[in-house]
Parts: C-alpha cells; sequence; structure tokens
C-alpha cells in the first residue's frame, strides 16, 4: 500500500550529501512518489525594491537566483540519474518555515524531507535550541511528516528506530502509532535499513534494580508486555517486507526524553521516527514535550508524524 506520493525536498544548500539523495530515489520508487526540489531565500523581501538603498532590485533578484539555482538543478540530475522521473524543482522568498508549509498545504505532500547540518552535543541547550528552531519550527506547524536529515560525512548505518507510544509499558494500536511504523517501514523497505520498534516507559521498580537488573517481578511484568507489543507491531507489516524480529523490538525502562536518545546513541541508529502531539493550549501547534526534547538530544536524523486531527495555524492567505 502506498503511502508516498509527494515528498517536497529541501536540500542543504552548502553541503551535498549523496548518500541522502539515493535514499530520496529509493524511497520515490519504491512508492512512486512525485518529488519536488525546493529552497526558500531568506533575509530579503520578496519584493526587492522594498529597500530603498537597492539601485537595481531586478539585477540583484537575478544575482541571487544564480547562486541558489544550479543547488537546485544539481540535486534535480543527481534524482533523474537514479531514476526519478515524476521530478521539478522551484525557489520561494521569504521565512522558511512559513513558505515550505504554505506549499505544502497548496500541494499536498505527504514527506518533507530537510537536510541539515548535524549539530554538535557541545553546545548549551539554549543555542542548540536556536540552532534547531528553522527544525522546530517545521516540526510544529507543517501538516505533513517531517524528516530532518543530518547530513552525513560517511555511510550511514541504516539502522532505524519507531518510537511507539502507550501507557504503562501497553502499546496502544491508535491512528498515530499505525502512521509511525508505516513511515518507518516506508523507508527501511526503500533503502533496507534495520527496523527496531521501541517504547519508553517510567515503571514501579525500576529504581530499586541492581546490576542483575529488574527484580523479578518486574521482569515477568516485562516479559508480558513484550510479548504483548510484539503482537500488536506484527499486524501492522503485513503489506512490507520488513518484518522486526523479537530482538528488534525494545521496551525501555525510564523517562522516554533520556532513554530513547540513550538507546539511539548504543544503537548507531541513522533515523528515529516518532510521533507529535498537538499543543492544547495553541491549536494547531504541534511538537510535544518528548519529540521536542529527544530532538535536542540527537545527532541522527528525526521523522516526526503528525496526528490525523492536526490542522496548521499557516495558512495560503
Amino acid at each position: 500500500m502506498k503511502h508516498i506520493d509527494k515528498i517536497l525536498l529541501l536540500p542543504h544548500p552548502g553541503a551535498e550529501d549523496r548518500d541522502l539523495i539515493q535514499r530520496v530515489a529509493d524511497l520515490a520508487l519504491k512508492n512512486q512518489a512525485e518529488v519536488k526540489v525546493f529552497h526558500v531565500i531568506g533575509g530579503y523581501p520578496k519584493d526587492l525594491r522594498e529597500w530603498s538603498n537597492v539601485r537595481d532590485a531586478e539585477q540583484l533578484r537575478c544575482a541571487i537566483l544564480e547562486e541558489k539555482e544550479p543547488v537546485l538543478k544539481h540535486t534535480v540530475e543527481l534524482l533523474k540519474a537514479r531514476g526519478v522521473e515524476r521530478i521539478s524543482w522551484a525557489i520561494e522568498w521569504g521565512t522558511m518555515y512559513l513558505e515550505v508549509v504554505r506549499e505544502v498545504l497548496k500541494n499536498r505532500y505527504d514527506l518533507v524531507i530537510n537536510s541539515v547540518l548535524p549539530t554538535s552535543r557541545g553546545h548549551s541547550r539554549f543555542s542548540r535550541r536556536v540552532f534547531l528552531s528553522p527544525s522546530m519550527d517545521l516540526f510544529a506547524h507543517c501538516p505533513c511528516a517531517v524528516w530532518e536529515a543530518k547530513v552525513m560525512s560517511g555511510p550511514r548505518s541504516r539502522r532505524i528506530v519507531a518510537a511507539v507510544g502507550g501507557q504503562g509499558g501497553h502499546v496502544d494500536c491508535g491512528a498515530l502509532n499505525q502512521k509511525i511504523l508505516r513511515y518507518a517501514a516506508d523507508v527501511a523497505d526503500a533503502d533496507g535499513s534495520e527496523l527496531h520498534i521501541v517504547h519508553a516507559f517510567a515503571a514501579e521498580g525500576t529504581k530499586e534494580q541492581g546490576e542483575d537488573g529488574p527484580r523479578q517481578e518486574l521482569t515477568v511484568q516485562l516479559e508480558i508486555l513484550h510479548k504483548d507489543m510484539e503482537e500488536k507491531c506484527a499486524s501492522l507489516f503485513v503489506d512490507y517486507k520488513t518484518s522486526p524480529k523479537r530482538q528488534q523490538v525494545h521496551l525501555l525502562l525510564g523517562d522516554p526524553t533520556m532513554v530513547i536518545p540513550a538507546f539511539a546513541r548504543q544503537q548507531d541508529v541513522d533515523l528515529i521516527v516518532m510521533g507529535t502531539i498537538s499543543h492544547h493550549d495553541v491549536p494547531g501547534l504541534s511538537l510535544g514535550t518528548t519529540a521536542e526534547q529527544v530532538l535536542e538530544r540527537v545527532n541522527c536524523g528525526i521523522l516526526a508524524v503528525k496526528p490525523d486531527d492536526f490542522v496548521s495555524t499557516v495558512t495560503l492567505v
């Protein structure tokens, strides 16, 4: 079953990532999807004549486009060389996340892939938040799934984590978890990645566990929960080549914002697929504490999936 019909790719203007280009091509070909390569020129008004100190607005506009267009055209050629035929490109002027969201609303994309440079774990939380703000804005306001793909200098590990939600260790089969697993399986199927499914929760007794692990009754409880999680997740992979084995289904004990990033580092994870929730005090704003804090604590890619009832506050007007 196809879940991704239209992909909006935002290549990084200063760092080519051919490995990501191959992944986008594989995903597009598997889903027979249309790809649009898109770039937003920020820092300038749409009408350069608004700047009174510009002598020749049209000349400046052409100079800026001549600098940006080759990157997009080169990306298009790389994708065409890998078999993608339904492809186009476009440049807009304005605020990056606003123009991307408007493009998504106008043309109904299923997935936005934003290529970004990896951040340093040595940065303070404040500086990382500022650095990540364009991605945060996309995650919070874009109505479709958003994949923040980190530009890599070497080969990727090809290991994907689908982080599913639930209560008290019980994974639910709701619409959001189904979307998380389907997006994760789509990417894993397309590029041959190893797919792991995780659910993190704080269980009673975890503070009392010693070097030998949780106490016996908790171990029994975890085994029951693990089997239940396996059965629920397995039913969603009927249409996929990818079907995680028992050792690829993980229950993580502890605060999800801490244990999911730790698991990603330990397992050399390339991409985490997780859901977002809507902020109740601001209708149409989506991210959620868990997704936001995980984003700040990892250097791998994040693919954020939106709930079905999400409505963006950004409009076409």
